[in-house]
């Protein structure tokens, strides 16, 4: 571990601080399974943590300060979903037009649904189908409700949206 540097730390202000207390350490007694499990599971709930924000931050981030990726993000994650949890272009609008406060045409936002299938942004999507009748769905089932909670604190959306 210490050759690996696993426990190094980098800080950056920028990201939301997150912290994982599975058990308090005590000093009495011999370490058993318990420990392990209880260690484990803390370690666990941690790196999902952090996979999920880091796939949140990556994707959203753009230089560009007109760019619609935390919008268009957070509409697919209100978008309406099949059994099977995809969604369409169309499912998108009707959500972004909401957030954004005007009418928005596929057209607008369609490059943005594209980039998120992409690894320079993750990917965070997944795209299926044929051209102009695509579905997509949520790579990391759990950054669906991230987004949702991200776009509830950052004040784009409220809790009343999510009804």
């Amino acid at each position: 571990w210490q050759e690996q540097n696993s426990f190094a730390v980098q800080m950056d202000d920028a990201r939301e601080k997150f912290y994982c207390l599975s058990m308090f350490p005590y000093p009495s007694g011999k370490l058993h399974m318990g420990h392990v499990r209880n260690y484990s599971i803390g370690d666990a709930i941690t790196r999902t943590e952090h996979s999920i924000q880091n796939s949140y931050l990556e994707s959203i981030y753009s230089a560009n300060r007109t760019a619609l990726y935390e919008q268009v993000l957070l509409a697919c994650a209100l978008a309406d979903t099949d059994d099977l949890n995809y969604f369409s272009a169309q499912a998108v609008r009707e959500p972004l037009s909401r957030i954004m406060g005007r009418p928005q045409n596929i057209p607008a936002f369609a490059r943005h649904l594209d980039a998120f299938c992409r690894q320079e942004r993750g990917p965070v999507l997944a795209k299926e189908g044929q051209s102009r009748r695509y579905r997509y769905r949520f790579v990391l089932p759990l950054l669906r409700p991230y987004v949702l909670l991200q776009g509830i604190s950052s004040g784009k959306i409220s809790a009343e949206d999510l009804r």
